[in-house]
């Protein structure tokens, strides 16, 4: 990244104006972007370490509906120099359901819409007014059907309960990585940072 260090100023008021843009450019890139990528890790990690879907596109045409995904996350700076990073996934439009009579899995829309999937996730069943669709409080496949229905309770507890990635990355943040970031953003930019 090319420096916007000056290095000489005329007054206080220079100088504050200097390092306001040099922070609030540090923390849009490589900042933001490096806390995605812990974001991201921990998402690999909590959600996808822990939980095998039986069928599940992450990929539809050319929509990736992932955690690990870069451009999935909105990353912000306000005028106050807050960093905010959501990572703003949509859900996945469709669900499957087994059809046990002819051994496939048949595709149906999903009842969830809008890009909270990573609060859901987060969080776990029923947060914000969203829950798994095959949720104990969603599940519209009775037992008596030929379709799908949750043959194991533990089945149904990997993935509906809280994965939280978000609040473990928050965590990290305030033991001290956020400073370091920004200090070694602001190096490579040619701030002197003590």
């Amino acid at each position: 990244m090319k420096g916007v260090a000056k290095y000489v100023f005329k007054n206080v008021k220079e100088l504050e104006k200097d390092l306001k843009t040099g922070i609030k450019a540090a923390l849009k890139e490589p900042v933001g972007m490096a806390v995605a990528k812990m974001m991201m890790d921990n998402a690999d990690e909590v959600v996808y370490g822990g939980y095998t879907p039986r069928v599940y596109d992450h990929e539809i045409g050319d929509r990736r509906y992932s955690l690990d995904e870069p451009s999935n996350y909105d990353i912000q700076v306000d005028g106050d120099m807050n960093l905010s990073v959501t990572p703003v996934v949509e859900f996945n439009p469709y669900i499957y359901i087994y059809n046990k009579k002819t051994g496939k899995w048949n595709k149906s829309l999903s009842s969830n819409r809008g890009n909270e999937l990573a609060g859901l996730i987060n969080y776990g069943d029923g947060w914000n007014g969203h829950y798994y669709d095959f949720s104990e409080e969603r599940n519209m496949y009775n037992e008596d059907s030929d379709d799908y229905e949750i043959e194991d309770e533990e089945d149904y507890e990997s993935y509906s309960r809280p994965r939280p990635f978000i609040d473990i990355t928050r965590e990290e943040l305030k033991e001290g990585m956020a400073k370091e970031l920004l200090a070694e953003s602001l190096k490579m930019m040619g701030y002197t940072v003590v």
